[in-house]
């Protein structure tokens, strides 16, 4: 009886840890493709990463840091990465206003605040970052048709976005990173493909009949 309970126990701790990767993958379910997604029964591909977790936290570690090197004062920086570096917060806000005229639209400090009051950036912060931006020729002022004051990239710092994003693409570390984590996408693919599904393990068999008792008992 003790080595059941003993097993019973394990089975209840994998659960939980189960129960948290499942919450984990919700953040995919809402792109095409990925909408069943499950890592709580999907133990395939738990184990593909599990296998290759250290690879993929090399890569992870390198595209990130080679990020950080090219805005660093290490490398050659553009007018525009110097400016967007000075500060976490202003790279924060530079990379919301970014998102904000990628779009199409013409950058609101309000927009930006919505944007970054996420990460505790508040709207004294944006203020002056746009108002610094103007006087560092990143940006040009300007006004909607609603009258409100807006901002746009000036034609250099445009120029200097798109060979930062030049210099991301053309990258073989950015290469080994995207690589890597399609593999992943890929496998996950396969996993969801109901011609290809396997049956439920007898892990997820036994932890589903654990769940079923804790139900039972609450009734």
């Amino acid at each position: 009886m003790l080595a059941v309970d003993k097993m019973l126990s394990r089975l209840k701790r994998k659960q939980k840890i189960l129960e948290k990767r499942k919450k984990i993958a919700l953040g995919l379910t809402k792109t095409p493709g990925f909408e069943e997604l499950d890592l709580s029964r999907m133990p395939d591909l738990l184990a593909l990463i599990k296998t290759n977790r250290w690879s993929l936290h090399a890569r992870a570690a390198e595209f990130n840091l080679n990020i950080a090197k090219r805005r660093s004062h290490l490398t050659q920086r553009s007018d525009l990465q110097s400016f967007t570096g000075q500060s976490d917060t202003y790279l924060a806000i530079s990379r919301a206003a970014l998102m904000i005229y990628a779009t199409g639209n013409s950058i609101t400090a309000a927009e930006c605040t919505n944007i970054v009051k996420g990460v505790n950036i508040h709207r004294a912060s944006v203020y002056k970052y746009l108002k610094d931006a103007v006087a560092a020729g990143i940006y040009e002022e300007t006004t909607n048709d609603a009258g409100v004051k807006c901002y746009n990239l000036s034609a250099s710092a445009s120029e200097e976005q798109f060979e930062n994003l030049l210099e991301l693409i053309f990258n073989p570390i950015t290469f080994d990173f995207v690589q890597a984590m399609h593999r992943i996408y890929g496998a996950a693919r396969v996993g969801l493909n109901k011609d290809f599904r396997r049956d439920t393990s007898m892990a997820q068999y036994f932890l589903d009949l654990v769940e079923d008792k804790e139900d039972e008992k609450v009734v």
